[in-house]
């Protein structure tokens, strides 16, 4: 056996639980067959496939192992597993399932298949706590019972890839006997429950409930849907509808910016500036590097999700935030007016010099800004040093006159010397919403900056 990952934080929202039957519940009544001579026996395909329900010999017969037929794995009465798949390789068989430490592991059991009989052994040298499923088992269809559905999700609701259902079986008072994870892969989603046969008792109420779990909230639900057998004693398959949950859903058209590790959204028409978060965060992060914009720049998108408060850097602070579950690239808009800053009078803030981020101050350092004044003066600091100096402006053209800096010396992480030859080589700057762009003569650009409000 060897862990191979860990899942979702999620799963330990999903407690074991214990599905060994109850030998004292009456079973299903099953339905009586009308042919008196003995059945038929199975076609030889049939009988040797390894898919089914598998009861082991010995002290472990309570615990049950189900091969779904289409890789699911199941274990009935492991309250310290979870299955999540199987596979057969030649002559092993292949078990994944979580453990109590929510790491995904694979058990390789070399598998010997006689009628009804599988034997399971794990690699040589393994102690049995290393491969809890080796031994021999014996074919007992008959020994579990399977709750089966599906879900269909109502209006235009789009859901992430990462988007993860739960599925939960509830007795009459709420209390879960079941929960499953199912990665959502096809509209309407099919989920399958097993349990020992008998768990179920007569005369109790039971329900299923279905959650839809994106980044750690939940923002779908089916509600309770109650389980009942049909004249036979079968159990019906359930159909659910899963409808939104939690904060409304919303929808925004606005500018994308990324910058050191920080996501910034701002819708079209408003001063808001909303964090960016959610499953589809890192996604859209990538994006936005792939497009090879200028830092800071603007990418237009539209963005689904939910508004959220949520901790900001600072202690005991929060900030609006937009946990994103869809995006789409768009055309900048006719009408996406957003706050504007000015050249003169405007702190900027020094982000990026020559393809450098700029560092944030270390212990005796300043940040790194410039402030240009009306009467053609500018000021500012290089992190180690004050500047001042004067300036030249004509429409779009800007050029800094000699600048004069203290002369302390820098050390540490610092941009100081970037930032000065930047501003000798400016001749042109543009503006665009809160960002300060600054160009060489031949439009290269030199250094971008960020309008702070003080």
């Amino acid at each position: 056996m060897k862990a191979i990952g860990l899942v979702l934080p999620l799963v330990a929202l999903l407690a074991a639980c214990d599905d060994s039957s109850s030998p004292d519940a009456p079973a299903a009544p099953q339905p009586q067959s009308e042919q008196a001579s003995p059945a038929p026996e199975p076609a030889a395909v049939e009988r040797d496939s390894i898919s089914g329900a598998w009861r082991p010999d010995g002290d472990k017969a309570a615990r049950i192992l189900v091969l779904a037929e289409d890789g699911e794995l199941f274990l009935v009465g492991d309250t310290k597993h979870q299955g999540l798949s199987w596979e057969r390789r030649d002559d092993q068989l292949i078990l994944r399932y979580l453990n109590g430490q929510d790491n995904v592991n694979e058990a390789a059991l070399s598998a010997v298949l006689e009628q009804d009989t599988l034997a399971l052994e794990g690699q040589d040298g393994e102690q049995d706590e290393n491969a809890p499923y080796s031994g021999v088992y014996q074919r007992d269809n008959e020994a579990v019972e399977e709750v089966t559905g599906e879900i269909t999700f109502a209006g235009d609701s789009k859901l992430p890839p990462q988007a993860i259902l739960a599925v939960t079986l509830m007795d009459a008072n709420r209390t879960p006997l079941l929960q499953r994870l199912v990665h959502l892969r096809d509209t309407p989603q099919p989920f399958h429950l097993y349990l020992a046969k008998g768990r179920l008792k007569a005369g109790t109420d039971y329900a299923v409930n279905a959650r839809v779990i994106v980044d750690g909230g939940v923002v779908m639900n089916t509600g309770d849907a109650p389980l009942r057998r049909d004249g036979e004693g079968n159990l019906d398959t359930l159909t659910l509808t899963a409808h939104d949950s939690g904060p409304a859903p919303v929808s925004f058209v606005g500018r994308y910016l990324y910058h050191d590790e920080q996501a910034i959204f701002m819708p079209c028409d408003s001063d808001r500036r909303l964090t960016v978060a959610g499953a589809m965060a890192d996604a859209l992060a990538k994006a936005y590097q792939q497009a090879g914009l200028e830092p800071m720049a603007p990418m237009f998108m539209e963005l689904d999700g939910t508004l959220e408060k949520r901790r900001g850097q600072e202690a005991g602070t929060q900030v609006d935030a937009l946990v994103v579950r869809d995006y789409r690239n768009v055309r900048e808009p006719e009408q996406c007016e957003q706050p504007s800053a000015q050249l003169t009078n405007t702190y900027w803030k020094l982000i990026d010099v020559n393809g450098q981020s700029a560092p944030s101050p270390g212990e005796g350092q300043n940040q790194v800004h410039l402030i240009l004044a009306s009467d053609k003066t500018v000021k500012g600091d290089t992190g180690c040093n004050r500047l001042t100096g004067g300036f030249t402006l004509d429409g779009e053209l800007l050029r800094f006159g000699e600048l004069a800096t203290t002369r302390r010396a820098c050390t540490g992480d610092n941009v100081s010397a970037a930032f000065l030859a930047s501003l000798e080589q400016t001749r042109g700057f543009r503006i665009d919403g809160e960002r300060l762009s600054l160009y060489d003569q031949e439009s290269h650009l030199l250094a971008v900056f960020t309008a702070e409000y003080l």
